[in-house]
């Protein structure tokens, strides 16, 4: 074979790992899908209309809380308030150890000398 027919390989194997990572995604999707329970609550009367699950995600306990000082929107983790644009107050640091979160700006923990 000329250098003009013959296959590339660095398309070759480029293509066969483009195959094997959507094969792979498509095998997890597979089995996530297995563990959600989509007969639980189906009413199996003549009228009643099959839906799928109710998905429920862990919400981010910071993100819900923590709220533009100025008008009051749920900010996230944003540094600016995307409603007003008031700068976001930084969260107070707190001991990974203890969990105490002291007022002022500190590199140690007041109450067991950990690290912040």
């Amino acid at each position: 074979m000329c250098d003009d027919c013959a296959p590339k390989l660095t398309a070759e194997m480029a293509s066969a790992q483009a195959h094997a990572k959507a094969d792979a995604a498509r095998a997890q999707l597979y089995e996530r899908a297995q563990k959600v329970d989509y007969a639980s609550g189906v009413d199996m009367s003549a009228e009643s209309v099959l839906r799928g699950p109710e998905i429920h995600q862990e919400a981010d306990p910071a993100a819900i809380t923590k709220l533009c000082s100025n008008c009051g929107v749920n900010i996230g983790h944003a540094k600016f308030c995307p409603e007003c644009g008031t700068p976001a107050k930084p969260d107070k640091p707190k001991c990974g150890k203890c969990g105490f979160q002291p007022e002022t700006p500190v590199k140690f923990c007041p109450e067991c000398g950990n690290k912040l």
